[in-house]
C-alpha cells in the first residue's frame, strides 16, 4: 500500500469490504420505493447542518476528522436511516483519525455480516506509516428510499476539507483524490436500530 493514500481510496476499499468484496449478493437490498428526500411538505422537516453526534462509546477517542451533515428536509421515517449514515461516516472518520478502531465504535453502526475487518487494515496502514486524516467532512444526503425493514441513502461526501497528515501535522500529498464522493447505502432495521450493511461508490452523480 502507497504511503500516501487518498481518503478516497480508503472509502473506497471499505465499500468493497461492506458490499463483500464487490462480490456478494446483497439479501438486504431495498427498492428505492421512497426515492425523493423531499416529500410533501406537511410530512417533512428541515434539518440544519451541525457536527454530528460522537461516539455514543464511552471515553472514545476525539476525532480530528469532523462530520457534519448538510441541511434537507426530510420526513419522519427517513430521518432515522439518514441519521444513520452520519453516525457511521463520524465513527469512519473517528478511526482513520485516531486509528483506534476499536474505540472509534464503527462496529455498532454496521450490520454482523459486514464487520469492520477492511476497515481495520487501513486503519494499521496508516499507523504503520504515522499517518492520520484531519480536517473536515461534509454529508450531503441526496435522497432516501424507504422499504419496510431496509432503507437506501444515496449522499455525496465531501471530503475537500480533509487532509492526510505525517506524525508532525504536516501535510501529506494525496495524487488522485476526488474531493466528492457519490456513495450509495444500504441500511438493515436489526434490534430497534438503522445499521449499514452495504455501501458502493457511483451509481450516480453529485
Amino acid at each position: 500500500m502507497r504511503a500516501t493514500v487518498a481518503l478516497a481510496a480508503l472509502t473506497a476499499a471499505a465499500a468493497l469490504v461492506l458490499a463483500g468484496c464487490g462480490s456478494a449478493p446483497d439479501k438486504h437490498a431495498a427498492a428505492k420505493a421512497s426515492g425523493s428526500a423531499k416529500p410533501s411538505a406537511s410530512a417533512s422537516r428541515s434539518k440544519p447542518a451541525s457536527p454530528s453526534p460522537a461516539p455514543t462509546r464511552s471515553g472514545g477517542p476525539r476525532s480530528l476528522l469532523a462530520v457534519s451533515e448538510a441541511p434537507i428536509d426530510l420526513s419522519e421515517a427517513q430521518q432515522p436511516p439518514a441519521d444513520a449514515v452520519v453516525q457511521y461516516w463520524t465513527r469512519y472518520g473517528t478511526a482513520v483519525s485516531t486509528r483506534d478502531l476499536k474505540g472509534s465504535g464503527l462496529a455498532e453502526v454496521v450490520t454482523s455480516k459486514t464487520g469492520v475487518a477492511g476497515t481495520g487494515k487501513l486503519v494499521d496502514a496508516l499507523a504503520a506509516k504515522n499517518q492520520r486524516y484531519q480536517g473536515k467532512l461534509v454529508v450531503n444526503i441526496r435522497s432516501v428510499g424507504m422499504g419496510g425493514d431496509t432503507a437506501t441513502v444515496d449522499a455525496c461526501i465531501d471530503q475537500s476539507r480533509s487532509r492526510l497528515t505525517d506524525a508532525d501535522g504536516n501535510k501529506v500529498d494525496e495524487p488522485g483524490k476526488q474531493n466528492i464522493l457519490p456513495i450509495a447505502h444500504t441500511l438493515v432495521h436489526e434490534h430497534g436500530h438503522w445499521l449499514v450493511d452495504r455501501i458502493q461508490q457511483g451509481g450516480f452523480t453529485c
